[in-house]
């Protein structure tokens, strides 16, 4: 069973050179990742600029990111997000993937592709009966526009391949309605930062998060605090971090958790276009929110 933080990990580049992947920096914050609990990765989500990397750069950070998992002797989960239009994109993807030594694969429904939900069912199954790995399905309503029914999921769930479901939206009903028909089948994952108490109240016994990458230690209390069933401390918690989940949604795209870090001192400003560096209102209220938390502030950024 999938359990546990999983951090959806950023892709740093070279100071003033968003073409060369800056793999010191990379090493440094998946060492600290490891070295604080962190259960598994996500690789090349939109945190990891994904869709902006080259084969080249993704088999590169899968390298670099497993050597690193196997200097620690730790059994880490690493997904890796393989979501493409065609089969044939997948599958180089999907390869790269298996040759990297990645545990399972996440796809997603591309964006902006006008879909029913049986079109949507065909193209998950197409997709894990020529997986190299255990496949996760994400559903994105936010992003997509397309929500799955829990029949759907439930269907999914009955393929060999298919071993887990992600929900990225607030909707909990579907995965408990579909959890009780499954009896077990399918692993339940969040990758939602804002709800990770309610999702865990539902059944995701695993949480995807781009917060984590500047705030694993909360999380990984966070989710002690839930599996102990301190059901207070888990609220407190989650409320503690409320404000920094609103700040990170306050710009799309990868900048505001890159920017985070970069106030923590742990990241330089590079980003790739068409994505774009937060604004200063922006920036201060990420700097505001992480001091609340207790944390130092120690970029020049906002001087």
């Amino acid at each position: 069973m999938l359990q546990g933080i999983f951090t959806a990990l950023i892709t740093p580049y070279k100071n003033n050179d968003c073409k060369t992947i800056d793999f010191a920096l990379l090493n440094g914050h998946v060492q600290r990742q490891v070295e604080n609990g962190v259960n598994g990765f996500l690789l090349f989500s939109i945190a990891g600029e994904g869709r902006l990397l080259s084969q080249i750069e993704r088999n590169e950070i899968l390298n670099s990111v497993q050597k690193i998992i196997d200097s620690t002797q730790k059994n880490l989960n690493l997904i890796a997000d393989c979501t493409a239009d065609a089969v044939d994109d997948f599958l180089i993807k999907a390869n790269g993937a298996f040759n990297g030594k990645a545990t399972h694969i996440l796809i997603a429904v591309p964006p902006g592709m006008p879909l029913s939900n049986r079109a949507i069912f065909n193209y998950f199954i197409n997709f894990a009966n020529v997986s190299p790995l255990p496949l996760i399905v994400l559903n994105n309503t936010p992003q997509t526009g397309h929500t799955l029914l829990p029949e759907d999921i439930v269907r999914l769930g009955e393929h060999e391949n298919i071993i887990a479901y992600c929900e990225g939206d607030s909707s909990s009903a579907g995965i408990i309605r579909a959890k009780s028909l499954l009896n077990g089948k399918m692993d339940f994952i969040s990758f939602n930062d804002q709800n990770i108490l309610s999702m865990s109240a539902a059944g995701c016994s695993a949480f995807i998060s781009n917060g984590s990458n500047a705030l694993l230690k909360k999380y990984k209390d966070l989710y002690s605090a839930i599996q102990n069933g301190n059901i207070s401390a888990s609220q407190k918690i989650q409320s503690d971090l409320s404000g920094f989940h609103e700040a990170l949604l306050l710009e799309p795209g990868p900048g505001s958790i890159k920017a985070s870090l970069n106030l923590l001192g742990f990241c330089n400003t590079c980003i790739r276009t068409p994505f774009e560096w937060p604004l200063r209102p922006v920036l201060y209220r990420l700097a505001a929110e992480l001091d609340k938390l207790g944390l130092s502030i120690k970029s020049g950024e906002l001087s």
